[in-house]
């Protein structure tokens, strides 16, 4: 009979080197459950307007998306582009739309049915509300 304590230690050992080994995919694993639709709010001119933002999991791995906010009934499209996983369930993306571009970074909570964020414009450092829900 094989030593158990050899064949467990073996396996942690291939386990560890197979994520090792492949980063991405471990990474991409929560990812996948950010995919979906949700309401909330986003600043814009001065006041919290409601928003509708959709993340989409591609084939390739990578995470993008679309918004659309509502300005008094002017809907306004906008894409969500470079999406990175930074530290924990946050994600930090590009967005682009008729007023300009810049950056946004999103947190989702546990169960991903939330997230608070921000967006900034352009290389200003100054960070404005996004957040929505399932």
């Amino acid at each position: 009979m094989k030593n158990p304590t050899l064949l467990f230690t073996s396996f942690l050992l291939v386990t560890l080197a197979q994520n090792l080994a492949n980063p991405a995919q471990a990474a991409t694993n929560w990812l996948q459950r950010v995919a979906g639709t949700y309401e909330g709010k986003i600043w814009s001119a001065g006041v919290l307007i409601p928003t509708t933002t959709k993340f989409t999991f591609n084939a390739d791995g990578s995470v993008t998306g679309t918004y659309e906010a509502d300005e008094g009934g002017l809907i306004i499209p906008g894409t969500i582009s470079e999406c990175k996983p930074v530290k924990g369930r946050t994600i930090s993306c590009v967005w682009d739309d008729f007023y300009g571009k810049g950056g946004a970074s999103f947190t989702f909570n546990a169960k991903y049915s939330k997230f608070e964020g921000h967006w900034t414009e352009g290389q200003s450092k100054t960070k404005y509300p996004w957040r929505g829900s399932r």
